[in-house]
């Protein structure tokens, strides 16, 4: 697994610039916090980034892909920031904790 040291991640954003950020794996709670810093400082400095999270948390078998404090740190710090969010069923599940979801549809208000 590659993680982006915290001062290239600021670095990316300031230095390339971007039209969008769309999330993967950020295998622990300290990853989430330097991507969201990031972000914040990015669209400080007068920038709209539209942000895609894809919470990889847990595959679709069921196996967990991050640490624990990864999922209660994107929902803390970086899903607030998100344009849009796209968990499967099973990170839908983790993120949620206690309440089950089993279909999709079971997800909208």
């Amino acid at each position: 697994m590659n993680v982006t040291p915290p001062p290239h991640t600021h670095t990316h954003l300031t230095d390339l610039g971007a039209d969008a950020v769309k999330t993967g794996m950020l295998p622990n709670a300290e990853c989430v916090a330097v991507v969201a810093e990031a972000v914040r400082q990015y669209r400080g400095a007068g920038h709209a980034l539209p942000l895609v999270v894809d919470p990889v948390l847990v595959s679709t078998s069921g196996h967990a892909l991050a640490e624990g404090g990864a999922a209660a740190a994107l929902l803390r710090q970086l899903i607030p920031l998100a344009s849009l969010v796209t968990p499967n069923l099973p990170e839908a599940q983790a993120l949620l904790g206690a309440w089950r979801v089993g279909r999709v549809w079971e997800l909208g208000g």
